[in-house]
């Protein structure tokens, strides 16, 4: 039998960077979940960072309520500047970008709410100002300059890698220490377990089975040539996103409320593209955005928690096993920091990080 101090199953930015966190100051190993399951959803990311999950602090205010709202939008804004600080080359700056007058009216509203919270409301820009910028077509928009868009393989490159141990794994016990099994292999014994599996995590421990769903993203890259968009956006209340390339080319994802009326939920093959959200996006790109020829498609399978939050922390009942999954799609903007509140909780340092009571595993009892 392996023993280890924390064993994280799972094989994407959380798993690896809590991983490579802890690695230091205890033994850990790294696990995949068990098979069949979908490659990473940040594998398949455009890398926009943006706070809030991508959503307008209005939105979340009317959700949530204020003082709710501005504690998730503050913890979401650190997890940004970890997650660009561990790329180089990070583009910093992301537009938030309205198509109607309620959207170009909630970023009015945002932006005196973010005000009010002592906090960056960012640059304001009209529709002719923002044409040569992000596209045509959008009625205003509002650029937050502490978002932006990261190269994921630079970023987990300046990750200090845990070797990933054969065989797919599940927790099979979890008192006095977590006994994880493995396929064809000798078992491991740890302190703790740290559960990053994305939509395989309800395989890994039935905790999470009931909570999280898999939903097919798609996405499509356009090669240089023609195109408007300079810098990233997001748009529809982030049904819509996209970003230049180093090359100048331009990729997109979104559009799968095409797909009436799953929209992409309940899929767990990314090998498969929906027809209805390529035309769609064709659309778009076509009349909002330019360039040039498609050059690839493709599709992540994202795991949504059943209220649209991460699940980060120990689980209710089971404090040896910790969650760091249900990210929605957007877990670029959450993960640096559950990483951090997670870690040094584990390891028993001193500061210990506040975890919004929102994004706590135990609010799902």
């Amino acid at each position: 039998m392996i023993r280890a101090d924390i064993a994280v199953l799972g094989g994407g930015l959380a798993a690896r960077w809590v991983a490579a966190r802890c690695a230091p100051a205890a033994k850990v190993v790294r696990l995949a979940p068990v098979a069949p399951s979908p490659a990473p959803a940040t594998d398949r990311s455009l890398g926009i960072v943006a706070a809030g999950g991508h959503d307008s602090p209005v939105r979340i205010a009317h959700a949530v309520g204020d003082a709710a709202a501005r504690e998730l939008w503050t913890f979401s804004r650190a997890a940004s500047e970890r997650l660009l600080g561990l790329d180089p080359g990070a583009r910093r700056g992301v537009w938030r970008v309205a198509m109607h007058d309620s959207e170009r009216q909630e970023w009015d509203l945002a932006r005196r709410l973010l005000a009010s919270w002592g906090l960056p409301d960012g640059e304001a820009a009209d529709g002719a100002g923002l044409e040569s910028r992000v596209g045509r077509g959008f009625l205003g928009g509002v650029r937050l300059a502490d978002d932006g868009c990261v190269d994921l393989r630079r970023a987990v490159a300046a990750l200090d890698d845990v070797e990933l141990l054969p065989g797919a794994a599940t927790i099979a016990r979890a008192d006095d220490g977590v006994l994880v099994q493995r396929d064809g292999a000798e078992p491991v014994r740890a302190e703790i377990a740290v559960v990053a599996a994305g939509v395989g995590s309800g395989a890994v421990h039935p905790f999470f089975a009931d909570l999280l769903y898999p939903v097919r993203v798609q996405a499509r890259r356009s090669a240089p040539g023609g195109g408007r968009a300079r810098e990233a956006a997001v748009a529809r209340h982030r049904h819509e996103a996209w970003a230049p390339t180093d090359d100048g080319g331009l990729e997109f994802l979104g559009c799968r409320w095409a797909e009436q009326p799953e929209m992409g939920a309940g899929e767990v093959d990314d090998a498969t593209l929906s027809e209805a959200v390529s035309d769609r996006q064709d659309a778009f790109v076509a009349t909002h955005l330019g360039g040039g020829e498609v050059t690839r498609r493709w599709a992540g399978i994202a795991a949504y928690s059943c209220d649209g939050l991460p699940i980060v922390g120990p689980l209710p009942g089971a404090p040896r096993i910790v969650a760091l999954a249900g990210w929605c799609g957007w877990g670029l903007s959450w993960i640096g920091e559950a990483v951090e509140v997670v870690a040094r909780a584990m390891l028993g340092e001193t500061e210990e990080r506040p975890l919004p009571g929102l994004l706590a595993a135990r609010r799902m009892l």
